[in-house]
């Protein structure tokens, strides 16, 4: 049986823990990245099996293409994915936003070929160092087929989600932006506005409750920058629901209306719980 190749554009937290997963599953990884040093420690760390800094030795004969990239990095790559790479091979990304990528996947010769992608996965630490090939297990990973892409494509991006230990969740791109906005792009907002509120004065009575908060405050600013840029019509809308929460808590506060805030508080509780319960540890 012919090994199977793949191709990682991108060997970031994500991209290399995604290589050094399907590497465990026998797939023969290829990796590239802008930075040397990034390349270098995906090697040393068994993440890839080869790596280069050429995209055409990358890509030259892999059957599945994944671009794990800043999403505005994505666009501007995939026509140059779809020229240089083997015209079986399927090429999906895995970027936090997915309307602006598969728009531009659908407006390409391959489309059919080409699938968005979106591991529910993470941590505020980024690069190859702090990969970890179980990172997907019992995760949800978004699958965003645009309107040209084939059920053949689409079968092979759930075959390899499978391969990671990810459970594939097929759905639109206007869904998907809207969801990720609400649980994940609103949070990373928050902690930043949250870390930018405290003055260093009061750092000295910070406790766990403030770090726990600010955790992802220390995510990769780049990459969050795409991100919020990208999905901003969704982030606003979501941010605006969180302002009125936060507003008609200050008013109960301000009111003296322990009743009403005792009552927000225990259905805070009730949610928290329901997400907590959600989410694999």
């Amino acid at each position: 049986m012919t090994q199977r190749r793949v191709a990682v554009i991108g060997l970031g937290l994500i991209g290399a823990s995604l290589g050094g997963a399907l590497r465990a599953r026998g797939y023969l990884v290829s990796g590239l990245d802008h930075d040397p040093a990034t390349m270098q420690t995906a090697l040393d760390r068994g993440l890839v099996d080869v790596v280069s800094d050429d995209l055409r030795v990358v890509l030259k004969e892999a059957d599945l293409v994944i671009l794990a990239m800043p999403v505005l990095s994505i666009i501007d790559t995939l026509p140059q994915i779809d020229e240089l790479s083997r015209p079986g091979a399927v090429i999906m990304d895995v970027g936090s936003v997915k309307g602006p990528v598969v728009d531009a996947m659908e407006r390409l010769p391959g489309a059919g070929r080409m699938i968005g992608g979106h591991p529910i996965a993470g941590k505020e630490q980024s690069g190859p160092g702090v990969a970890d090939v179980s990172l997907f297990q019992r995760r949800s990973f978004a699958l965003v087929p645009s309107g040209a892409t084939s059920i053949p494509t689409l079968h092979t991006a759930e075959s390899v989600v499978r391969a990671v230990g990810g459970v594939p969740v097929v759905l639109a791109a206007v869904e998907h932006d809207r969801m990720v906005a609400m649980t994940s792009h609103l949070p990373q907002l928050l902690a930043t506005a949250l870390a930018l509120s405290v003055e260093p004065r009061d750092e000295s009575l910070a406790g766990p409750g403030l770090r726990d908060m600010t955790r992802l405050a220390a995510s990769g600013a780049s990459m969050w920058t795409d991100i919020l840029v990208s999905n901003a019509d969704n982030i606003a809308a979501a941010l605006g629901g969180c302002v009125a929460q936060l507003q008609n808590l200050s008013t109960m506060a301000s009111a003296g209306d322990t009743v009403a805030l005792e009552g927000a508080m225990t259905l805070a509780n009730e949610r928290a719980a329901t997400i907590a319960g959600s989410v694999p540890s």
